[in-house]
């Protein structure tokens, strides 16, 4: 062999060479971007899902606010309009029944019982759609129910408000959320935490809404009970509310260590 044959040979494989490794190079690109393209594929399907698991949640709860409306509705006009006249009708009879004091003290026990039933009524209709909230916002709803709960039960609740003045207006959505979701961390604690101290601590920033619970009750292992639909702690309410408008929601809980909740909302 000579050695132009040789250089032939030589420069033969070089070539063979540079195209056996251009033909990998080329097939290492199209499985990257195969599987890239197969990320984003995925990640989309994922995002599709969550997004249709949101409005499927969002949907439950307009349908439970909506239900909740229209029961409070029912209770302030129907059964509180009832509980007035017949309020009314015994003082009526009570001015007919003053010759007879047995009867007219039967009457004014009675009166007093309708009359305690009748601001139970009340209460349970402004739990169920609070007008405050409605009406005047997050704040003022907020503090009215810290103030109702410290006079209704044993166990204190502090409440602070950074970067929201009384009156301020945000989205009605997030609004209603943080007010559904103090009312049920508040609820877990009375009815399970046994917690004497609450604190809630509420900041708006340009961006973010965040909402910090922490009470000093028995506390609950978390892994266990979030799964738990027998636990009665509504955690799946808590989340589901916060998933819907797009917020994320810790919890933080051991037994006998109390309970911290951290919730970031984007606004």
């Amino acid at each position: 062999m000579n050695s132009s044959d040789a250089i032939s040979i030589l420069i033969a494989t070089a070539v063979l060479f540079l195209m056996a490794v251009a033909l990998i190079g080329f097939i290492v690109f199209y499985q990257r971007k195969q599987f890239n393209l197969q990320l984003k594929q995925q990640a989309e399907l994922q995002e599709i899902e969550a997004a249709t698991q949101r409005q499927l949640l969002k949907n439950s709860l307009e349908v439970q606010e909506a239900e909740r409306r229209k029961i409070s509705k029912d209770l302030h006009d129907d059964i509180g309009g009832l509980l007035s006249a017949t309020k009314l009708s015994i003082q009526s009879l009570g001015r007919n029944l003053k010759n007879s004091p047995e009867v007219l003290a039967q009457a004014e026990s009675t009166k007093e019982l309708v009359t305690e039933a009748l601001a139970q009524v009340r209460s349970l209709s402004k739990d169920l759609t609070p007008r405050t909230l409605e009406n005047f916002g997050l704040v003022d709803a907020l503090y009215e129910f810290a103030d109702k709960m410290n006079h209704a039960s044993e166990t204190s609740i502090n409440l602070s408000i950074n970067g929201l003045e009384s009156k301020d207006r945000i989205d009605s959505g997030i609004e209603l959320t943080l007010y559904r979701v103090v009312q049920e961390l508040v609820n877990n604690a009375l009815k399970h935490a046994k917690a004497n101290h609450i604190d809630f601590k509420l900041d708006k920033k340009s961006n973010l809404i965040t909402l910090e619970y922490k009470d000093d009750g028995v506390g609950f292992n978390y892994e266990e009970t979030k799964n738990d639909i027998n636990s009665g702690l509504g955690l799946d309410n808590i989340i589901s509310r916060v998933n819907v408008i797009n917020g994320s929601c810790q919890f933080a809980s051991s037994s006998g260590n109390g309970t911290q909740v951290d919730i970031e909302i984007p606004i």
